[in-house]
C-alpha cells in the first residue's frame, strides 16, 4: 500500500521503529482507543526493546506523542499514543489497509456532504459523524473499498446455520464491526489538514468537521490519488500562508512591495521569491502549521540528504560538506564562474554549505530549542533554497560527465 504512493515519505529507520507503530494500530483494533505510553513501553521491553532506540527511528510525522523538544523523545506513562494517517500507511504487512482506505472512504463521503450542506444559525460548518455517514452512503450508494469488505468478511464469517436468530446476530456483529471500523479511520483523520476538528464518544460515535477545502476530495478513491490531493492541500496552504500579498500603501510607488504589518524592524524593502521545489515539499507541512524550528531544520536535512545522493556518502554535517565541495577537484561544482573566480566561489559555496549544517541544522536538531522569528525562517529557507538550486547545476555537470563518458565508450576505436 505504501509502495504505491509515488511520492518519497520517510519511514522508521529501524525494527523497532516498525514495533512501536505495530504496537499502537494492534491496541488501537482491539480496543478502538489509542494507547497510553506506559502500555507501548512495557510491551517494547518485555521484547527486550529501549523505548530510546524504539521512538528514535521513527521520523516526525508518523505518530503524536513523543515531545521533539525532550532530548530523548519520551512523553509521559499516561499520554496517548496516535498513529497518524501514514504512520497507519507504514505499519507491517499492509495490517492498516482496511481503516487507511476506510479513512479515503470518509474524506469521500466528507465531499458529498458538503454537495447539499445547507449552513444554519447554530452550525455554519458542515460536518460528518456515523449517522452522516451512514445516510450519504445510502443516498449515494458509493461502494465500500475491497479492503473493508473482506476484512468483515474475515471478521465476521456467516454462521453455519441460517436461523433466523442466526441471521439477526451476524447482520448485528457485522453493522457494529463496520461502526468500529469506521470509529478507526476517524480517528486517522483527525490529524488530516482538511479536517478542522474532531470529537468522539462511547458507542463507536465520532464527528468531523470541515470547510470548503474538503471539496479537493471529490470522488477520490484511492490511496494513491488521496495522497497526491493531500499534498497539493498542504502546499497550497503554505504557499499561501509564506507569500503575503503586497499592496502599494498611500505613499508608495506601485510596484514597490509594501513592509508586512508584522515586520517590526526598520526596512525599506521587502523581497519576494519561489523556493526550491525540493524545499517546498520538505518543509511545507511544518511551516503551514506553525512548526517553524522544524521547517528550518527539515529544509537543511533534505539539502544533506541530496549532497549525502549525488556523491554516494553516508557521512554527515559539515564533514559531508567538505568532502563534496572541498578539495583540488571537487566532487560537486556549484560555482557559477569561470577562470581565477572559480576558486574562490566553489571554496565560498563550500563553507557556505558547511555552515548551514553547524549553524542552522545542528542547533535545531540537537537543541535546546528557543522560539523562531518567523521573518528569519522565512530568510533560512530562502538560504536553503539557494543550496538546492546550486546541486541542481552540480547535478547538471554530473549527468554531462556521464553522458561524454558513455559517449566516449561507445564510440569506435580509432
Amino acid at each position: 500500500m505504501r509502495e504505491s504512493i509515488s511520492q518519497k515519505f520517510e519511514c522508521p529507520s529501524g525494527e523497532a521503529g516498525q514495533l512501536v507503530l505495530d504496537l499502537v494500530f494492534q491496541h488501537l483494533r482491539r480496543f478502538n482507543a489509542w494507547p497510553e505510553f506506559d502500555l507501548i513501553d512495557r510491551a517494547l521491553y518485555a521484547k527486550n526493546v529501549a523505548s530510546e532506540t524504539a521512538f528514535g527511528q521513527l521520523p516526525e510525522g508518523l505518530i503524536i506523542g513523543p515531545d521533539r523538544n525532550r532530548w530523548n523523545h519520551l512523553p509521559a506513562p499516561e499520554t496517548p499514543l496516535e498513529l497518524t494517517l501514514m504512520g497507519a500507511i507504514n505499519c507491517s504487512n499492509d495490517a492498516a489497509q482496511p481503516e487507511v482506505e476506510g479513512a479515503v472512504f470518509l474524506t469521500r463521503l466528507a465531499s458529498e456532504v458538503d454537495r447539499t450542506w445547507q449552513p444554519t444559525p447554530e452550525r455554519r460548518d458542515p460536518y460528518l459523524r456515523k449517522g452522516v455517514a451512514i445516510a450519504t452512503l445510502k443516498r449515494t450508494k458509493l461502494p465500500w473499498p475491497d479492503s473493508v469488505s473482506s476484512y468483515m468478511d474475515n471478521h465476521f464469517p456467516a454462521p453455519r446455520s441460517f436461523t433466523e436468530g442466526d441471521y439477526q446476530e451476524m447482520a448485528g456483529a457485522r453493522r457494529e464491526g463496520r461502526y468500529a471500523l469506521l470509529c478507526r479511520s476517524a480517528m486517522l483523520l483527525a490529524r488530516e489538514p482538511q479536517f478542522k476538528g474532531s470529537g468522539f464518544g462511547d458507542e463507536h460515535e465520532w464527528e468531523l468537521r470541515f470547510d470548503r477545502v474538503i471539496r479537493q476530495f471529490g470522488r477520490v478513491e484511492t490511496v494513491t490519488d488521496y495522497w497526491k490531493r493531500r499534498c497539493d492541500l498542504v502546499l497550497n496552504s503554505y504557499v499561501a500562508r509564506m507569500v503575503s500579498v503586497v499592496t502599494p500603501g498611500p505613499d508608495q510607488d506601485e510596484g514597490v512591495a509594501a513592509i508586512p504589518a508584522s515586520d517590526e524592524r526598520d526596512s525599506a524593502w521587502s523581497v519576494e521569491c519561489s523556493l526550491h521545489n525540493a524545499i517546498v515539499e520538505a518543509v511545507g507541512d511544518r511551516y503551514a502549521t506553525g512548526h517553524l524550528a522544524d521547517a528550518v531544520q527539515k529544509a537543511f536535512q533534505a539539502v544533506e540528504y541530496r549532497v549525502q545522493r549525488l556523491i554516494d556518502s553516508s557521512e554527515v554535517g559539515a564533514k559531508l560538506m567538505g568532502n563534496a565541495f572541498g578539495g583540488v577537484a571537487p566532487r560537486l561544482m556549484v560555482a557559477r564562474a569561470e577562470g581565477a573566480s572559480q576558486v574562490s566561489e566553489q571554496e565560498g559555496f563550500r563553507d557556505l554549505f558547511r555552515g548551514a549544517m553547524s549553524g542552522l541544522r545542528n542547533p535545531r536538531a540537537h537543541g535546546p530549542h528557543y522560539a523562531e522569528e518567523e521573518a528569519e525562517v522565512l530568510e533560512m529557507l530562502a538560504f536553503a533554497s539557494l543550496l538546492m538550486r546550486r546541486l541542481d547545476l552540480a547535478e547538471q555537470r554530473l549527468g554531462a560527465v556521464a553522458d561524454e563518458e558513455a559517449s566516449s565508450s561507445r564510440s569506435p576505436a580509432p
